[in-house]
């Protein structure tokens, strides 16, 4: 090793060899060295002390061990050396700490920048998924858990889409045919009425066929009422849909109400009482949600009770 000097003696101090890189030149200075070891409180034959050079005032780091055939081995390094060394190994690992640091920084910087980036845009994009817009992937392409989180946010996104599409289409496709079956209900209707008012004519001395045209003229403004509330809760599920409202007597919703309460509850006990007024309404609206309170009454109600 650099700057080590090694004498090996015997028992009376006298050099035998030097074995290794340098000897030095005093043996009375090593006889010293093996009366020290023999009056110090030695471990495991070997003994270590630092001392002062008499002429060169100049520590050095004794060590000294007695091998198993009697001989002293002597080793010596001058402490300045070792801080010497111990001072460049301190720069060179303060340097390499700096530089690793240095290059930590900016490498996790970059990641760091990049994480942000990707997890902000994954925030952006799931809300906009709420509120139904999949036009954006996050298109991250990795194999770490950001990646697969990514990849699942993007396969989510296009199932909801293809799946809100298929709703789409359903729908508009129930809400088409509804529109189509109202239609095709109108024209039947329309005829059963004209032969019903026809036989009206020409049965006017007969009471009972005159009530029994009565009955099916009733019935038949029912379903055409119904035809007409299938057709208006069609045009209400459009985007485009503008309530009607007109001036309506009260005397109109309430039939409308009796011919639907004798009709579906018959048997119960419910009753009509009215205003003769006039209402700025949708009478096929108001008389709907008038009917959900008396299904409300007959369902929950109490039995053998007047509505």
């Amino acid at each position: 090793a650099h700057g080590i000097y090694v004498d090996v003696l015997n028992k009376k101090g006298k050099i035998i060899g030097p074995f290794l890189k340098k000897r030095s030149l005093s043996e009375q200075k090593n006889y010293r060295y093996i009366e020290m070891y023999n009056k110090s409180d030695k471990k495991d034959n070997y003994f270590f002390n630092i001392r002062t050079d008499e002429n060169s005032n100049e520590k050095k780091l004794i060590f000294i061990s007695k091998s198993e055939n009697g001989n002293y081995i002597v080793m010596k390094k001058a402490v300045k050396g070792l801080e010497q060394d111990v001072n460049i190994v301190s720069i060179f690992i303060l340097i390499m700490g700096c530089t690793i640091a240095v290059a930590g920084t900016i490498v996790w910087s970059v990641f760091a920048k990049s994480v942000a980036d990707t997890m902000k845009k994954m925030s952006r994009i799931t809300q906009r998924m709420s509120k139904l817009n999949f036009d954006e992937k996050i298109n991250h392409k990795s194999m770490d858990e950001i990646g697969v989180l990514a990849e699942s946010i993007d396969v989510l996104s296009e199932k909801l889409e293809n799946s809100i599409d298929s709703l789409k289409k359903d729908i508009e496709h129930r809400k088409r045919l509804v529109r189509d079956i109202s239609h095709e209900l109108k024209t039947p209707i329309t005829t059963i009425e004209g032969y019903i008012e026809s036989i009206q004519v020409n049965t006017k001395d007969n009471e009972k066929i005159q009530k029994y045209c009565k009955i099916a003229t009733e019935e038949c403004d029912e379903i055409s009422s119904l035809v007409e509330e299938m057709l208006e809760t069609s045009r209400m599920e459009s985007e485009e849909y503008v309530c009607k409202m007109e001036l309506i007597n009260v005397e109109k919703i309430a039939h409308l109400i009796k011919n639907k309460t004798d009709a579906e509850y018959h048997l119960r006990n419910i009753s009509i009482s009215f205003e003769h007024s006039e209402i700025l309404c949708n009478d096929i609206l108001i008389s709907r949600a008038i009917m959900n309170y008396v299904k409300n009454a007959v369902n929950y109600g109490e039995k053998d009770k007047e509505i």
